[in-house]
Parts: C-alpha cells; sequence; structure tokens
C-alpha cells in the first residue's frame, strides 16, 4: 500500500540466527524518519558451537516499521538472508578472531519485487579462549566508553521531532543533515582543482603550432563524418527513389498494357463493322458478309499482332537493380 507521505515512520531492525526462536535479537527503534533512512549502531551477540549440525547456517534480517506501537504486528519494510556457512567452515578451521568488515547488503520485500532497501554490517568472531581479553558491551551499552576502545561505537544520528518549545534539536538535525548530503557533491565538485595548477603548467609550455595541428586533425575528421553520413543518405535517398519507378513501371506494364492490348482487336472489330455495314446504300446481303469477314479478320490479325507483342514484354527481363 502506498505511505502517507505526511507520516513519519518508525524503523527496528530484527536479526536472527539459524531457524530458531531463542536466537532473535531486535535493536531499537529509530523513530521521525521522514526520508526512510535511519541508523543504529546497535550490537548483537550470539553463544554458538561450533559444528552445529542443527544450526542453520544463515542470517536473517528483516526491517520493520512500527505501527501498532507494541500492540499487534508491525509493517514489514525489507529482509535478507546472509549466508554463513562459509564463515562457519572458517571459524572452525582457524579457531581465531575472525573479521567481516562493513558492508552494504540489498534487501527487498517477498510481496512486492520493486522495493528495495540496504543494511550495512559488520560481522566478528570470537573465539571463547579470547572473549575475556576485551570487554564488550552489546544494545544501548554498545556506546559506553566504558568497554574496550576498539569496541566503542558512535551514537546514532537520529532526526529529531519538531517542537515550539525547543525547536533547536530540530534546526540543528536538519542542518547537519543537509551538510552531511552535502559532502560528496563537495568534494567531487573540488576533486578537479587540485590538478588545476598541472593543467595551466601543461598548456603554458605547450607550443602554439600543436594546438593548430590539433585543429585541422579535428575538423578533417569532423568533416569526414558529415560527408560520409551525407553520402549515406543520398544514397538511401537514390535507392528509395529507384524502387518507386519500378514499382510504377510494373504496375503500368500490368494493368495499363495488358488489358489496353487485350481489348484492342475488339475494339477496332466493332469500329470497323460500324464504319461499313451502316451505310444506307449498301443493303446487299453478299456485301454484308464480306464486309463481316474482312473485319473479322483485320480483328484476328490485330490480336495475333497483341499477343505477340504480350509476348515479347513479359519475357523482356526486368532489372530490379536499377
Amino acid at each position: 500500500e502506498p505511505r502517507n507521505p505526511n507520516k513519519l515512520a518508525a524503523f527496528y531492525v530484527e536479526c536472527r540466527l539459524g531457524n530458531r526462536t531463542e536466537d532473535i535479537r531486535r535493536t531499537d527503534t529509530c523513530r521521525y524518519s521522514a526520508d526512510g533512512q535511519g541508523q543504529f549502531n546497535w550490537r548483537l551477540n550470539w553463544w554458538v558451537e561450533l559444528p552445529d549440525p542443527s544450526l542453520q547456517p544463515r542470517l536473517k534480517f528483516l526491517i520493520f516499521d512500527d505501527t501498532s506501537h507494541g500492540l499487534g504486528s508491525d509493517d514489514l519494510c525489507a529482509t535478507a538472508d546472509v549466508k554463513m556457512r562459509t564463515m562457519f567452515d572458517e571459524m572452525v578451521t582457524k579457531q581465531t578472531t575472525i573479521v567481516k568488515k562493513k558492508q552494504w547488503i540489498v534487501m527487498g520485500h517477498p510481496d512486492h519485487p520493486g522495493v528495495q532497501a540496504r543494511c550495512q554490517l559488520a560481522i566478528e568472531f570470537i573465539p571463547e579462549s579470547e572473549v575475556s581479553k576485551k570487554r564488550c558491551m552489546y544494545g544501548s551499552e554498545s556506546y559506553n566508553i566504558k568497554q574496550h576502545p576498539d569496541y566503542i561505537l558512535a551514537r546514532p544520528f537520529r532526526p529529531a521531532p519538531f517542537s515550539l518549545f525547543n525547536p533547536v534539536p530540530f534546526i540543528n538535525y536538519q542542518i547537519a543533515n543537509t551538510v552531511n548530503g552535502l559532502t560528496w557533491t563537495i568534494s567531487t565538485f573540488l576533486l578537479p582543482f587540485a590538478f588545476l595548477p598541472m593543467l595551466l603548467q601543461f598548456l603554458w609550455q605547450t607550443p602554439w603550432w600543436w594546438y593548430l595541428m590539433s585543429g585541422i586533425a579535428g575538423l578533417v575528421v569532423m568533416l569526414r563524418i558529415v560527408l560520409v553520413d551525407l553520402g549515406r543518405a543520398s544514397a538511401v535517398a537514390a535507392a528509395e527513389l529507384e524502387a518507386a519507378r519500378l514499382e510504377e513501371e510494373d504496375d503500368s506494364f500490368v494493368t495499363g498494357g495488358y488489358e489496353t492490348r487485350f481489348n484492342a482487336p475488339h475494339e477496332a472489330m466493332e469500329a470497323i463493322m460500324e464504319e461499313e455495314v451502316d451505310h444506307d446504300d449498301e443493303d446487299d446481303e453478299d456485301r454484308r458478309e464480306r464486309l463481316k469477314r474482312e473485319a473479322h479478320e483485320r480483328a484476328q490479325k490485330e490480336l495475333m499482332r497483341t499477343h505477340t507483342g504480350l509476348e515479347v514484354g513479359l519475357s523482356r527481363p526486368v532489372n530490379l537493380n536499377g
């Protein structure tokens, strides 16, 4: 369902090692999130005996939105599984501390494939023989300075609600969030300036005729590209015109020439008969028969010439390539 843009999210992360419910851990809640981001810096711990065939080698992450406020089920935002088989085998083999540095995990929603989220985590395996060497705290005590310096975590940078009585925390968060967002943009923008003196020195020491030769070479290449494009366009246009001309010739030969020549003998015979027979002073039956025979013979000769021309025209090869 689409989220109400006026509603602020309250995120928390639930983690489970393997498939046992007693191995579920949960972070605190990051409230007042308007941009879909949240920080936790929350340390979770599990005691594991390896090798353990009953322990499923995976670490499951689930991000929830606290919509029920502890009175029911919350909305699932994203989930992901981290495979632990390789790390378990490495721990059994080496029996030393193994540290997996921070990395981003892409998460998704099982019912909404278009939903994606990212979660950053670090994993550390410590054998039991080394646990007592460094004091380490978990959960909300992860920021405690009484633990070993290697395990002190920074407090999360989280949104602050707006209040008329004390708007300073809200204003400070907005300013800090804007500055953090512009950090990479400003760094990217200022990065070329470090090489600007080197570039100016190179340009100053380069002879002028180098620039002239580079300009001429670039102009020649550009003209060559333009001419090739014009030639290609002209060839395509000529081919289209030639195809249209051949199509018109074929249409005129089939529809116009064939029908006209085929009907020519009949038109000639009718014209001869009308010309010779419609005289008032020729009523003799023999003359009528003679004129009919002459007209019929002339029509037959015309028909033969027409068929001969048609066969010659059809047997003429047609050059489709122009």
